[in-house]
């Protein structure tokens, strides 16, 4: 009875502190250009901080010197991360065209609710870190460049889903984290830029959508891909057995190694590059398929098991 009456009083404790933070939030706008904790570059004067709204304006440059917090954020000018610190958002993060990310280093941190959403049209820096603690939504149209940078899941059972564009050097998981996902959606582009790599299976099967591997390694993914472009120079290798259901194109300067792999493709069959097929079969199972090479392209066992399927080159 102790224990339950204990549980339930730090419960009723956390939930009266989150109503209140709720209904004493303020919504901020900067009025000028300089740090974050100075309270008069803000209208109204003071900080922001957890649960309170922020919008930066356009004109003006908002540093990060120190761990700062707010609710929804809103960059219509520069926000600059001036030290390797955290900025917490705990609502949605908006980008907008004319806003800016500026760091050498640092950490935007997404600790949202259940369900919130990150909207950039505006200039992203390819360093600064993303960090998830909830699931959130990367909108259609949005383009995010963090492709020196870390996209990482932290917490169990959460899951980031990509509409727009995200490219970057890594995209893992922390590794006491379970139940981690992340998905690639409808019409969304997934660039895995040079040096990357996955330390967990991502869901890259939604219709029309798009994973660019530049690493050494291609990802695992817990369903296929649906179209997959392997780029980058020199040779990258298949992780495990691979289904892309559309089209696979091999960049110029580029190979695809099998690895010890078997490669099944449901589209077209595009080697702007090189192929090595190893000792592996390819598979080709789809309607109306091209395969396309400049000069012959080598395959150790090839099974065509769809329908129509047309030799653009020697094989």
């Amino acid at each position: 009875m102790k224990t339950n009456y204990l549980k339930l009083t730090i419960l009723f404790t956390v939930l009266n502190l989150l109503i209140c933070i709720k209904a004493n939030a303020v919504d901020y706008v900067s009025n000028n250009s300089g740090d974050w904790g100075t309270p008069t570059n803000w209208t109204p004067n003071g900080t922001p901080s957890i649960g309170d709204n922020v919008t930066i304006s356009a004109g003006n440059t908002i540093g990060i010197a120190g761990d700062r917090y707010c609710n929804n954020l809103i960059v219509n000018g520069t926000i600059n991360w001036t030290s390797n610190v955290y900025l917490n958002v705990y609502g949605n993060y908006n980008l907008s065209a004319s806003g800016t990310e500026s760091a050498t280093n640092g950490y935007l941190l997404f600790r949202g609710s259940i369900n919130n959403t990150i909207t950039v049209n505006g200039t992203t820096s390819p360093i600064l870190t993303y960090y998830f603690y909830k699931n959130y939504t990367i909108t259609a149209g949005s383009v995010i460049d963090k492709s020196n940078g870390v996209v990482q899941l932290q917490l169990s059972n959460i899951t980031l889903t990509n509409l727009g564009t995200l490219t970057t050097r890594v995209l893992f998981k922390n590794n006491s984290a379970a139940g981690v996902a992340f998905i690639n959606g409808n019409n969304a582009n997934f660039v895995l830029s040079s040096g990357g790599a996955t330390n967990f299976a991502m869901d890259a099967s939604a219709t029309n959508n798009t994973v660019t591997a530049n690493a050494n390694y291609i990802p695992t993914t817990t369903s296929g891909f649906y179209n997959l472009i392997v780029g980058g120079t020199g040779t990258k290798y298949l992780s495990a057995n691979t289904t892309v259901a559309n089209d696979l194109t091999i960049n110029a300067s580029t190979t695809l190694n099998v690895n010890t792999s078997d490669l099944t493709v449901g589209g077209n069959w595009i080697d702007n590059g090189a192929f090595t097929a190893n000792t592996k079969t390819v598979t080709l199972n789809g309607v109306n398929q091209t395969i396309t090479k400049l000069g012959s392209e080598g395959f150790y066992n090839l099974v065509i098991a769809g329908t129509s399927t047309t030799l653009g080159t020697a094989i």
